[in-house]
């Protein structure tokens, strides 16, 4: 497959930045990128595929960074706001990505941009600045230093306000590896991305888009656009005054909690007091970002946007805080310094679980009392985590990593895959096997949340042949996210995830339909399934070069010593998953059939001539002492 002479749906070009030799090339899209690999999550894949060597440090000029973005950003079809940022991480070592709204994907796409590929390293630091043709890079020392809030709105001082940016804070100048990407104000969750920035001298990208997006059928993809908008605006989510967090299973985690713990952490209690305006991402009929404003007590004058429910958790179940006011000043501070607030918290509730134990003691925290239900103690180490100050020094290497640094009886309760945490409780079968064969470590953003499928859509599971089934369930899952993240649309319709459009039909026809309208492309439902297929499993081969293996995705001994789930119930699981994906029994490695299949033979040539890789242990990590730190504290 060549190039086109027309896109539709697509804009056509990648923008290709060699920071080392400051010189921008804008790359044709080829329809082989686009066909095979959809847009957004699927682009950043087979870029960091082909392109970032096995083994290099991710903190290296070698590294590469991928801003992706999909054929239906831009246009009038709702919930397609989402970008993905993708590097090989500095907190796992393997493939990491993340996913974000806001503006910025829509602006690029009317620029005329399917995605940004930054390589090499600048010597200096630098901003990058879209306009349509307009695309330079710009000196960013008068924003080196800033906090996320204060270059966002530095530039678009400087450029106007009818721009979006994505920016990082000083962690990820001072390359922690808990640090993200943020778009506007919320952080793309990508496992240390913000540190690849910090390592590139790339403050920031800003850009302003006037061109708009060619469609190829558009009284079809219109009359699409419309249904899928009137559907929305009757969804739970549009009807809640709260956004996302005052819905479903939100609504049912504030419901689980008793008592005290209750009174003190109820979601609801917090949306009526705190919650000060809502906002949508572009072209949404739905609420996910709420802003928020804390008016009384100790932390007064705290005002943020999007507290989601994912990183409460560690605060709540290990550090036993629930008081909101200490959330909303957690929040704020991890998206001021750009620190991705799950990791960042993770990281901070097992150092309060190894001070409880007296693994650490406060002769290793600088003094400060890390006991469980000290918020004013979390605050403390976020900003010292973000500036790399003492003990938050180490905290700033990530949950294995810190743990690797305090010792081995710390190495064992770390409970993680691949370096990335969702704690040691509630580890069903269903989270067991998400977590174990996600492709970024441990993640509930890798597969779709199964019991609300249940709940809501079950023809979907009964359609697909996968109801009652935790491992084909998981694959199907694992496929529809990867869809999505290519698409860039949002996760948060359920009912759309599926057929993109309110149809009653699970194989996916509308949502071929729908990319048909907007494309040209005659795409099939089994054409857009084998997409995804290929993506989760070129992510997989990438892991493996790094080390990925059946070793790396069985959890750690915590898991089985606590009772959650046992060695037999885990064994038969991977079993299973690695026969219905085509990857070998013994190894997890995806077979040559497998990847013939799929497209990708060279990959199977180049994973079969580097075998043996090394066995995983994390990234190559620094000296403590050869990291830059410090920067001014955040003020508010």
């Amino acid at each position: 497959m060549g190039m086109v002479e027309e896109w539709y749906g697509w804009a056509g070009t990648i923008l290709r930045v060699d920071l080392t030799r400051r010189k921008i090339v804008k790359q044709p899209l080829s329809k082989d990128l686009a066909y095979n690999f959809l847009g957004g999550r699927g682009f950043n894949a087979k870029i960091l595929w082909d392109e970032v060597k096995p083994g290099i440090d991710p903190l290296s000029p070698e590294n590469v960074l991928c801003i992706g973005v999909g054929p239906l950003n831009g246009t009038l079809m709702p919930m397609s706001s989402r970008l993905s940022v993708t590097c090989k991480s500095p907190l796992t070592g393997i493939f990491g990505d993340g996913n974000a709204g806001g503006t910025f994907a829509a602006y690029l796409k009317l620029a005329g941009y399917d995605g940004i590929v930054f390589t090499g390293r600048a010597s200096e630091p630098v901003y990058l600045w879209v306009e349509d043709e307009d695309v330079e890079l710009r000196d960013a020392k008068e924003v080196w230093g800033q906090t996320v809030y204060e270059v966002n709105k530095s530039l678009m001082k400087e450029h106007g306000e009818d721009i979006d940016v994505l920016s990082i804070g000083q962690a990820g100048e001072n390359l922690v590896r808990t640090a993200s990407t943020i778009s506007g104000l919320s952080s793309s969750a990508s496992p240390g991305s913000g540190a690849v920035w910090g390592s590139k001298n790339v403050k920031a990208a800003a850009v302003r888009g006037t061109k708009g997006v060619k469609i190829a059928r558009f009284d079809e993809f219109f009359e699409m656009c419309k249904e899928d908008h009137e559907y929305l605006l009757r969804h739970e989510y549009a009807q809640s005054r709260y956004g996302t967090i005052g819905t479903g299973g939100h609504a049912r985690y504030w419901s689980a909690l008793k008592g005290d713990e209750f009174e003190k952490s109820n979601g609801m209690a917090f949306l009526e007091r705190y919650i000060t305006s809502l906002r949508s991402c572009f072209n949404c009929p739905l609420h996910g970002k709420r802003f928020y404003s804390v008016l009384t007590g100790p932390y007064a004058g705290t005002r943020g946007s999007t507290i989601e429910g994912s990183p409460l958790g560690p605060m709540h179940r290990t550090s036993k805080i629930f008081d909101w006011p200490t959330f909303c000043k957690m929040n704020n501070l991890s998206c001021q310094y750009g620190l991705d607030d799950e990791m960042a918290w993770y990281t901070l509730s097992f150092a309060s679980e190894f001070y409880e134990r007296g693994i650490i003691t406060k002769k290793d925290t600088d003094g400060v009392p890390l006991e469980y239900g000290n918020g004013d103690a979390m605050i403390e180490m976020l900003h010292k985590m973000a500036l790399r100050e003492g003990f938050g020094n180490k905290l700033a290497e990530g949950v294995y990593n810190f743990a690797k640094l305090i010792g081995p009886e710390a190495v064992k309760l770390c409970a993680h895959t691949y370096g990335m945490s969702r704690g040691h409780t509630g580890y069903t079968e269903s989270r067991a096997v998400d977590y174990m064969t996600s492709t970024r470590g441990a993640d509930h953003l890798r597969n779709v949340n199964l019991s609300r499928v249940i709940v809501e859509t079950p023809w979907v599971l009964e359609a697909r042949g996968v109801m009652g089934d935790v491992v084909k369930s998981t694959i199907w899952g694992q496929h529809e996210w990867a869809l999505i993240d290519s698409l860039e649309r949002c996760k948060c319709g359920r009912q759309t995830w599926d057929v993109a459009v309110p149809l009653p039909d699970a194989m996916g026809v509308g949502r071929a339909k729908m990319l048909a309208a907007a494309t040209g492309w005659d795409v099939t439902p089994a054409e857009m399934d084998k997409i995804g297929e290929r993506i989760y499993n070129i992510e997989r081969a990438f892991n493996v070069r790094e080390g990925a293996s059946r070793r790396g995705d069985c959890p750690p001994p915590r898991t089985f010593d606590e009772g959650i789930i046992t060695h037999e119930k885990i064994d038969g699981l991977l079993d299973r998953y690695y026969a219905l994906r085509g990857w070998d029994l013994k190894t997890g490695v995806p077979t040559r059939a497998k990847l013939e299949e799929l497209g990708l033979k060279y990959v199977a040539d180049e994973l079969e001539a580097g075998t043996p890789y090394p066995v995983w242990d994390g990234p190559v990590l620094w000296p403590l002492g050869k990291y830059p730190h410090g920067g001014i504290r955040a003020k508010y």
